[in-house]
């Protein structure tokens, strides 16, 4: 092999190896962009994580309030529940003059039971809890 085949031998292995660099540099900078995109794929699942347990959280809250919705409702029911069941029971007679309301009334219970009396109901003194 002369000198000249060892230059020429040297010059091709030098672009090879120069070919070799620019194909790293390619791949390097491919990687680059990939970590790039990694780190915007890191970023949204931190985010889309966060979300999450937002979401969580406030389910969580949706399901208490929705607890206490329904336990108002209850109250409600049962608030209407006693009034109904008070009104089966309760007679307010307009017309009448009312006695003093913070004592019982011997005048208001003959009135009332005249009226029982009149139109035709079996009332009694002991039926009736209080007149006003």
């Amino acid at each position: 092999m002369t000198k000249s085949d060892d230059i020429q031998k040297q010059r091709d292995e030098n672009k090879d190896l120069i070919e070799q660099i620019r194909s790293l540099r390619e791949e390097i900078k491919s990687l680059k962009n990939k970590v790039s995109v990694n780190d915007d794929l890191e970023s949204s699942a931190k985010f889309f994580g966060k979300e999450y347990d937002n979401f969580k959280s406030a389910n969580h809250d949706l399901e208490k309030i929705n607890i206490i919705a329904a336990r108002a409702d209850l109250i409600e029911e049962s608030i209407e529940s006693i009034m109904q069941y008070s009104y089966h029971y309760n007679i307010k007679v307009l017309g009448v003059l009312q006695a003093d309301r913070n004592i019982f009334s011997e005048e208001s219970m003959c009135i009332c039971l005249k009226l029982f009396k009149e139109i035709g109901a079996k009332v009694d003194e002991n039926d009736i809890d209080i007149t006003l």
